[in-house]
């Protein structure tokens, strides 16, 4: 995870936060259903807004089949 100023970037990896594009809702993951990891990640990210930041989530499958696209999405998202 990295913070610059008032942005914050995630890098989730996708099985530990049960990335919505592998999962469904019921599927579990270790020992929980993704539908709680996903309430977990939700309920983190309204946290760090709250506090004033703006969020970018980078899934792990993202990066590795396009790293360059991420790294780009990234830095554009610093930017702004």
């Amino acid at each position: 995870d990295y913070t610059l100023f008032d942005k914050v970037i995630e890098f989730y990896g996708d099985f530990y936060h049960a990335n919505p594009k592998r999962y469904r809702e019921d599927d579990i993951i270790l020992t929980r259903p993704a539908k709680l990891i996903w309430e977990k990640n939700r309920k983190r990210i309204e946290a760090i807004e709250k506090a004033g930041y703006k969020v970018k989530i980078v899934w792990e499958g993202d990066f590795y089949k396009d790293p360059k696209r991420v790294i780009s999405e990234c830095l554009d998202f610093l930017k702004s």
